[in-house]
């Protein structure tokens, strides 16, 4: 109903104390338009309570305080979603700024507004801009400012607005945000990388960068033969463009064998043999050191990845207790509020049903007063009654008396006549005797 819809925008952006005076006006307006409809519909607006009254207020007056609020409520699920500890912090620092700043904006408004705000209205209506922070349907009902009564979320289930708003479905005022944008995707964590496995004994490389069968530099496991006791003494000669790593056998005297000879050796053949088969074990020793090496950093790696997971689940189950203690304080702190704001409707009850006792006593008083008039006034009326009907038989007996007078005065009139001409005759007879008697 499009007109009714109207009717209470410009109603509730009355002042609270002139809201009934003002609904009666528009009742009277809509009945001398012959809308009975839409008479009966305004009749049955309820009054907003005061909470109620100061939210409509803010709505109207400062709607981008409103929009500050919801976006700011869209960044705390966004921010619980991501369980980014360190943002909720600076976030719920800020909505306590931010909800001290506006539930106060709004209590102002409706003190320069003549209505009465105590620290339980203040509680309802931190309640109500809180519910429209985390709730699609209690930020809509909050930006038609049709609101008859205050709001709460218990933070667990959807906002209860059946009857909060004075016309259900009412669009939201010009201006103002009725919904919170959607929430934004929140990427999840770029994965871990994994560790880079060792490189083979043959390459020379681990992946913890010690050392197999010789020295780390850099990283990287540079090998250094080691002489076979079977095979004579060793030393080790620079071969062209190396420096090391170029292992020559044969005996103190010098004999050796050396790459510009074209590999000819001067020892016997016995005896390279057996360096050949002391380098093959030394070799195959080396792989077996790197294989072992490299299954304690394959260990090692695990230890660590074990000792990083229970650290990360050790942080996990702090950050969920934190979250637990806040949820609880949270908890404690909406009960608080509600608890306030049950004291406060159960005194504005007892205030209206005081109000209400007072003027069914007033008006029990009128109905008596009224109809000890109403019986008053009927005995009046049937004396009155008696005496217009006595006045009437008056009236008629008169009426009766009249005609009788009326036509006993027209037979006087008619015998004053006949007297007047017999008068007048016996006086002509007189005279016509004394002329006679003259003339005698």
């Amino acid at each position: 109903m499009a007109d009714l819809t109207e009717v209470a925008a410009g109603l509730y952006a009355e002042q609270p104390g002139a809201f009934v005076a003002a609904r009666t006006a528009a009742v009277r307006a809509a009945r001398a338009a012959g809308d009975r409809r839409l008479a009966a519909a305004v009749g049955a607006l309820r009054r907003p309570s005061a909470a109620a009254a100061a939210v409509n207020l803010l709505v109207r007056e400062r709607p981008e305080d409103v929009g500050r609020l919801l976006d700011l409520g869209v960044r705390l699920r966004e921010a619980q979603a991501a369980l980014a500890g360190a943002d909720l912090r600076v976030l719920h620092a800020e909505q306590q700024g931010t909800m001290a700043d506006v539930a106060g904006a709004a209590v102002a408004l409706l003190t320069a507004a003549g209505g009465a705000a105590g620290p339980a209205v203040r509680g309802q209506v931190e309640g109500t801009l809180r519910a429209a922070m985390g709730d699609a349907g209690a930020a809509a009902a909050v930006a038609t400012g049709l609101l008859t009564r205050d709001l709460f979320s218990s933070g667990f289930e959807p906002v209860d607005v059946a009857g909060a708003v004075a016309v259900p479905d009412a669009p939201p005022l010009p201006g103002v945000p009725a919904r919170r944008t959607p929430l934004r995707a929140v990427q999840d964590p770029p994965p871990v990388p994994e560790p880079e496995p060792a490189e083979s004994a043959a390459s020379g490389e681990t992946g913890s960068g010690e050392t197999a069968g010789g020295r780390r530099r850099r990283g990287r496991v540079i090998t250094v033969d080691e002489p076979d006791p079977s095979a004579g003494p060793v030393r080790a000669v620079p071969a062209p463009g190396r420096r090391r790593g170029r292992v020559v056998t044969g005996d103190s005297t010098g004999d050796s064998t050396d790459a510009s000879t074209g590999g000819r050796a001067d020892a016997p053949a016995p005896r390279v043999d057996a360096a050949r088969r002391g380098r093959g074990q030394q070799a195959a020793s080396r792989a077996e050191r790197a294989r072992a090496e490299q299954e304690r950093a394959e260990q090692e790696r695990a230890e660590q990845e074990r000792a990083e997971q229970e650290r990360a689940e050790q942080e996990r189950a702090e950050q969920e207790r934190a979250e637990q203690e806040r949820a609880e304080q949270e908890r404690a702190r909406r009960r608080e509020a509600a608890r306030r704001s049950a004291d406060a409707d159960v005194a504005l009850a007892r205030q209206d049903a005081a109000a209400r006792a007072a003027a069914r006593d007033a008006a029990e008083a009128r109905v008596a007063a009224a109809e000890n008039r109403a019986a008053e006034l009927t005995a009046l009326a049937e004396q009155t009654q008696q005496e217009v009907d006595r006045l009437r038989a008056v009236l008629a007996d008169a009426r009766q008396q009249a005609r009788e007078v009326g036509l006993e005065a027209r037979h006087a009139r008619a015998a004053r006549t006949a007297a007047a001409r017999a008068a007048d005759q016996a006086q002509a007879r007189w005279r016509e005797a004394q002329r006679h008697r003259d003339g005698l």
